[in-house]
């Protein structure tokens, strides 16, 4: 009898050993988890303004894959669909849309909004760089205007060329970014 007693509580610690043991693994599971998680929320952003990109980092393709091909002269982007952001962007003008570099280039957004526009910008990825272009309201008011620059062509757009407007209120931040393509 003692020995049936004794086989009982042996079978009851070993149990008890492999409830702790999945507990323990349980455990370290999430904080493994939350440590990933935590770490993902906290890396930097894509900076914004002008970068240059360092060598190999971003190679540049072979003449492979077709370079963009665009239409000469002004363009107009009309921007429409997915959630209504506030502010939005009705659309980007963009003149003209194949400038040589070293050439000057005109974009004009029209952005409405239920709140004043405090501040707009243009983030512009040509081939190696990530520009930062300062947008000016030019005609209508904060809610419902039409804000422009200008700039320089810096270098070559043959692979990457997007144009992201970005607008804030006092209570709202949006944007929405064009990959420019021929059009057919």
């Amino acid at each position: 009898m003692a020995s049936k007693a004794s086989s009982k509580l042996k079978t009851n610690e070993i149990i008890g050993y492999i409830v702790l043991i999945a507990i323990i693994g349980v455990v370290f599971a999430a904080i493994f988890y939350v440590y990933k998680a935590q770490r993902l929320s906290t890396l930097p952003s894509e900076e914004l303004q002008t970068t240059q990109l360092s060598p190999g980092s971003n190679p540049v393709p072979t003449p492979t894959p077709t370079p963009t091909q665009l239409i000469h002269g002004k363009d107009t982007y009309n921007i429409s669909g997915g959630m209504p952001d506030d502010p939005h962007f009705q659309s980007v003008t963009i003149d003209p849309m194949d400038p040589k570099v070293g050439a000057q280039q005109t974009f004009a957004v029209q952005i409405n909004s239920k709140y004043p526009v405090t501040k707009a910008f243009l983030a512009i990825r040509t081939d190696t760089k990530t520009s930062q272009l300062a947008l000016t309201m030019t005609s209508g008011t904060a809610t419902n205007g039409t804000w422009e620059t200008k700039w320089t062509m810096p270098e070559t757009y043959l692979y990457n060329y997007l144009i992201t407007p970005n607008a804030q209120t006092a209570y709202n931040e949006a944007s929405s970014t064009i990959t420019i393509r021929q059009r057919k």
